[in-house]
């Protein structure tokens, strides 16, 4: 665990610092990241694990759960903004950054640490099932009608929905593949490029964090304000509280699914924001602070 989180602090900081060096290299340094990680790593990890993944009534239940959690959650975002008095921009900013986990970049690494190289096919699970459903029909949803530059088609949208998720046929050809195929040295390699996915997710985190930081005024550390503590009490409080008890009361679900539930706001809610016009500086700022908050969680999780 210490391991990993020196790794993310470290590709933050090479993020950040290039930026500062030399913005434009650094942005193609890490649009380029990310593009190895959407169409390279993420694929041949969902391709190789997802077959040997066992459909339980647990991690069917899970996600249905999961879909109610995160819904009732957005919901209260959007109440919780208006209240505020935010603007539209805004409040879609808080809403996103609720509604998007980062159950991929980091959800997945950290599986495989905290609980175990087992669990890694269910937290693909989830991943796939909930966060990127999440992400291309509410995130851009809530963009569309919310942000300043939601004018972009539905056919646009579908458009894109096909040609960046990568992880999506992947994860129907694992299933329709027989198990033999992928041999155990084929999915003990695929496991070694999981712990690749959070440093390069990072590294682009740091470099959009310093870009902004120059261009919008976000600060660095980012100020905590009252929408950014709103995304932190329903994202990093609420969402893992609920998993755990309607995981008590109604159906018992992976490990991994009450992991990806306590997972920070995602990565992808930036692409959300630049995408649609979103309020970048709520964004930016509620994924570093609950990020941090649960990388120290999970510090000292993995030192008990």
């Amino acid at each position: 665990m210490l391991l990993i989180t020196l790794a993310i602090l470290a590709s933050v900081s090479v993020g950040m610092a290039t930026e500062r060096r030399n913005g434009p290299a650094a942005q193609r340094a890490a649009r380029g990241a990310l593009d190895l990680l959407l169409y390279v790593l993420l694929p041949i990890i969902v391709l190789t694990n997802i077959g040997r993944l066992h459909v339980t009534t647990g991690i069917a239940s899970g996600i249905g759960l999961a879909y109610v959690i995160i819904i009732s959650l957005g919901f209260a975002a959007a109440a919780m903004a208006r209240r505020q008095g935010l603007a539209r921009s805004e409040g879609g900013a808080v809403i996103v950054c609720v509604i998007v986990a980062n159950t991929g970049y980091l959800g997945i690494p950290l599986a495989a640490t905290l609980l175990g190289h087992d669990a890694i096919p269910a937290a693909i699970a989830y991943d796939l099932a909930v966060s990127y459903p999440m992400l291309y029909i509410g995130a851009f949803g809530v963009g569309a009608a919310l942000g300043t530059e939601g004018g972009q088609s539905v056919g646009e949208r579908t458009r894109t929905f096909f040609t960046r998720n990568m992880a999506l046929p992947a994860a129907v050809l694992g299933l329709l593949l027989p198990a033999s195929v992928f041999t155990n040295g084929i999915v003990d390699a695929s496991h070694v490029l999981v712990y690749l996915i959070a440093p390069l997710g990072f590294y682009a985190l740091g470099v959009t964090l310093m870009g902004e930081a120059e261009e919008e005024g976000l600060g660095i550390p980012p100020r905590l304000t009252a929408p950014v503590g709103i995304v932190l009490v329903l994202r990093n409080v609420m969402a893992p509280a609920l998993m755990l008890g309607l995981s008590t009361l109604i159906v018992d679900v992976p490990d991994a699914y009450l992991l990806a539930a306590a997972m920070p706001c995602g990565l992808n809610a930036l692409t959300a924001a630049h995408g649609y016009g979103l309020d970048l500086r709520i964004t930016g700022s509620a994924v570093a602070w609950s990020t941090a908050i649960v990388l120290a969680g999970a510090a000292i999780a993995g030192a008990v």
